[in-house]
This record gives structure tokens, C-alpha cells and sequence, in this order.
């Protein structure tokens, strides 16, 4: 950055962002309530027990937290972090993992996003970001340069993701930082409010966002010019060059760069080829499965998002049916907007409008929701209404349980949760390793945590018998059933965590 600082008076040594600096991987500890930041290093004995990522996040966490803390008290933490291999040349390594005590589960918490947050973390001079305590006011977290600040964000409380993500990269004047940003959802501490960056990119899954509410924190800030050496990098390039054309040539690599994540489990149609106007990826990635679009018509027309993946795309059209693809994208564009998780989202609203149609639910608190069977505009004030804890919105944002409690009669007999969690999956018989994977995940039915990669690619029943081990009869038939024979999905599913 020019010029000195910005309007919020961000020290000016901390916004000159153009000098490279040597550093070495680290952890930052942000206590938000006293104000005081400490970083550490990482030591070899915690990276040869824990690697990196969601390992060393969760043995950080415990080593953190106090058993019986509620998870949206000052006492909880949460943790940011990057993989070993983000920012690297490694394919696909640039994801984000988060982790707490879950406010929507009671359990251990924790979501993963794409995009460009983790690696710029890193060559800010961090793997780890540590947060406990609540800020006094709305709080921002700035890393740069092996440096941790704490500042204002009071300009941009209450804005949207994509707002107030657009507010920062004007006030910093660098379009080049990286952003982990809270809606309205998570300041109001929605159980399951997601957490995102860039455009709309969202670690939905488990309420790390009502985490970051709850401490005042409306974003995390990463500005990095660091660079990250490789001891063999002639090898590593080539490695990578290997695995990349495996990826990219596959028959899954291709479709996923024609249709985008949303094509998973799905046929070779593209279903929003209307509104698309390209694709995108994330670090390192070559996929580039995160479709762009914009919405054609109604009231967000011009509007410009990205996604859905698969998962979401599944859990709205169980709300809007199959042949509404344009409601699905604007849904998907609003509860990203929010700082909602979708799949949390739609499951809710979905079991509101089935209790009642069973009675459970009266019809007066429904009408104050503005919902009329599958109306768009209802459905769509219904969301605003969970992020804003308004009416029948404030009783769904406690999540299914919290809000089954709340409602009674009976209504709890018509959820569908794994641990706590919407359970997201239908027809899973049709695939058995996904059924078992997501029924015994550990933290609830959850495709990010759980998902078989040899489920949806389908690997050929040789590949299947060299992974699951030749005492396990009936790879091939249990591939030509594709849900008649369960007696692979135990050594796959097995496989797949230890792998994980």
C-alpha cells in the first residue's frame, strides 16, 4: 500500500505491505478480551505427531479449552489455520480449516473452505491462528509480515460477506488481501453460520461463524509477501506436474471442469448453463470447479455469485424441485450472503414447512414468516429472517434440536440429524460407503468430513480389491448392484478415514 494509512488509521507499518520479510512458520495466539497477541514456533516433535491442518488444529483446541465451556462463551476457541502444503506447488492445497467447540452440536466443531486464504496466511508468516476471548466492540484481526494486529470493525458490522469484504479491499486499497468474513448470521450468533472468503466461497458446516459472532470478530485479515522455500524443488515440480495430469485427464477431473462441483453424483447435463459465465478455482487447484454466474431475472437480477456445489444444489431443489435451477442460484447467492449454511438452511425451512403441513406448526406462525407453500419471496424473507433472529427465524437459528425444544409437540419426531447436524443425504442406498461414511463421521452427516473418493469416481473393481485387500469377496458385484451388496463398505469407508 501507498501513501500512508488508510481512513481507520491502521498503523502504517502494518499497510506497507511491499517489503518481502524471511519467515518461519508460526502460530499466533489473539486474546481478544485484554487486546494481547504472542506467536510461537511450530516445533518438530508437534509437526512429526500432528502434521499440520485439522491435526494440529484440534490438539490446539484441546490443549485450549476447558471441558464444559459453551461454545459461543468468551472461554471457547477457534482456530484458523493452512495445511502443511499450502502455498505451495502441491495440487488443490489451498484450503482453510476452522475449528471449535460446534454451538450447533455441543461437539467438536470445525468446517474447511477453498480459495486463496490459507497460502496467503502462510506467506504472512503463520500456519496458526489461535482466537479465545470476546473483543469489547466489533474487532478485526490483521496478519502480515510475522505481525498480528487487532482493530476496529465497526464500519463494516453488519454488512453482508460480499459487502463487507468489498469495504476492506477499498479501505486497505489492496485488492490482493485475503479474507475470512461473518454475516449478519454470525453476529447474531445463528448456530450454524458459516464463515467465507472471496466470492462466497463458505466453511459452512457446524457454526464456526456463530464462533466468530460471538467474540466480536467479523473478519480475519491475511496480506502475505513472504515467500516459502522447498528443499527439492526439481522434485516436487515434477511430482506435482504427475499428479496434476492424473487429476486434470481424468473422465471426474473433466466433468468437474465442465459442470463444476455442482455435477458430482449427477449426469452430463448442465443445468445452469443460462446463467454461467465461466468457471473458477482455487489455489493450485486445476479443477476449476466453482462455477461463476449471474441471476437472469427477478429482483437480484445482475447479481454476480458463485457456486452451488453439489450438496447445495441437492438440498434446494428438495425445496424449490427440479425445474426451478434459477431459485436454486439465488438461494445459494443469499445464504452465502448472510453467512448462512445452505444445507443447514434449507434443511430447516424444509422441516418448518413439513411440520406444518402436519399440523405441528400453525398456520399463523408460518404466514408470519411470508411463506405460502414453495413461494420464492418467502422463502427467501424466511432466510433473512434466520439471520436477523426475527419471529419463527430466531427459533430455527438454534438449529434443529435447539429449535425442536423450543417448538415441542412432537416436532423433534420429524428432523433428520446425525450429531446434531441436518443430515443432507438422499437415497443414500443407492451408495452404501457414503451411507455408512456419513452415519459414522465424526462429526455428523457431512460431506466435507466424509465423502470416499472411490464412491463418486466410481473406481474400477480392481482398484477397489488393491484398496480394501483381497480378503474381501465381491468388489465387482458390489459395484454392478451399486447398492444391493454392503459387504465392501466397512474396509472402504475404514480405507477412506485413515486416509483422512
Amino acid at each position: 500500500m501507498n501513501g500512508g494509512a488508510p481512513a481507520w488509521g491502521i498503523p502504517v507499518e502494518f499497510c506497507n505491505w511491499g517489503r518481502p520479510v524471511s519467515l518461519s512458520q508460526k502460530i499466533a495466539y489473539v486474546d481478544l478480551s485484554s487486546g494481547k497477541t504472542r506467536t510461537e514456533s511450530i516445533s518438530s516433535d508437534l509437526r512429526k505427531r500432528f502434521l499440520g491442518g485439522r491435526g494440529l488444529d484440534i490438539y490446539l483446541l484441546l490443549d485450549q479449552l476447558k471441558a464444559g465451556v459453551d461454545a459461543l462463551a468468551p472461554e471457547n476457541t477457534v482456530i484458523v489455520s493452512a495445511g502443511m502444503l499450502a502455498g505451495m506447488l502441491s495440487t488443490a492445497s489451498g484450503r482453510t480449516n476452522i475449528t471449535s467447540k460446534s454451538p450447533l452440536t455441543g461437539f467438536l466443531g470445525g468446517s474447511n473452505v477453498g480459495g486463496f486464504f490459507a497460502p496467503e496466511m502462510r506467506r504472512a508468516g503463520f500456519d496458526h491462528l489461535v482466537i479465545t476471548g470476546k473483543a469489547k466492540n466489533p474487532s478485526l484481526v490483521l496478519l502480515h509480515g510475522g505481525k498480528v494486529r487487532i482493530h476496529d470493525a465497526s464500519a463494516v458490522w453488519g454488512q453482508t460477506i460480499p459487502d463487507a469484504q468489498e469495504i476492506l479491499r477499498k479501505e486497505l486499497e489492496d485488492d490482493n488481501i485475503q479474507t475470512l468474513c461473518i454475516g449478519p448470521a454470525g453476529e447474531n450468533r445463528v448456530r450454524f453460520a458459516s464463515v467465507a472468503t472471496r466470492h462466497q466461497a463458505a466453511s459452512g458446516r457446524t457454526g464456526m461463524g456463530a464462533v466468530f459472532g460471538s467474540k466480536n470478530l467479523k473478519a480475519v485479515i491475511a496480506r502475505g509477501d513472504a515467500g516459502i522455500r522447498l528443499s527439492k524443488p526439481v522434485e516436487a515440480l515434477a511430482y506435482d506436474k504427475e499428479i496434476t495430469h492424473s487429476i486434470a485427464t481424468s473422465e471426474f477431473g473433466r466433468k468437474m471442469q465442465k459442470l463444476g462441483a455442482s455435477a458430482i453424483g449427477a449426469d452430463t447435463e448442465d443445468l445452469f448453463s443460462e446463467e454461467t459465465i465461466g468457471m473458477d478455482g482455487c489455489f493450485g487447484c486445476q479443477l476449476h470447479c466453482r462455477r461463476r454466474y449471474v441471476i437472469k431475472t427477478g429482483p437480484y437480477a445482475g447479481t454476480y455469485a458463485q457456486g452451488p456445489g453439489y450438496a447445495e444444489h441437492s438440498a434446494w431443489t428438495n425445496i424449490f424441485g427440479e425445474n426451478r435451477t434459477d431459485l436454486v442460484l439465488v438461494a445459494n447467492y443469499l445464504a452465502n450472503s448472510l453467512g448462512l449454511d445452505s444445507l443447514e438452511t434449507a434443511s430447516l425451512i424444509g422441516w418448518a414447512m413439513r411440520l406444518n403441513a402436519e399440523k405441528v406448526l400453525k398456520d399463523e406462525e408460518m404466514s408470519a414468516t411470508g411463506l405460502k407453500d414453495v413461494d420464492p419471496d418467502g422463502l427467501m424473507n424466511f432466510m433473512g429472517m434466520i439471520a436477523r433472529r426475527e419471529g419463527l427465524g430466531d427459533v430455527l437459528a438454534d438449529g434443529g434440536a435447539g429449535a425442536a425444544a423450543k417448538i415441542g409437540r412432537g416436532s423433534a419426531l420429524h428432523l433428520r440429524e446425525i450429531k446434531g447436524l441436518a443430515d443432507i443425504f438422499d437415497h443414500l442406498s443407492v451408495t452404501p460407503w457414503q451411507a455408512l461414511g456419513v452415519a459414522t463421521a465424526a462429526r455428523g452427516s457431512d460431506h466435507h468430513r466424509f465423502l470416499p473418493s472411490c464412491d463418486p469416481c466410481r473406481l474400477p473393481d480392481g482398484a477397489l480389491k488393491e484398496l480394501v485387500g483381497k480378503t474381501v469377496p465381491a468388489v465387482a458385484d458390489a459395484l454392478a448392484a451399486r447398492g444391493c451388496d454392503y459387504s465392501t463398505a466397512p474396509w472402504l469407508v475404514l480405507w477412506s478415514e485413515l486416509l483422512g
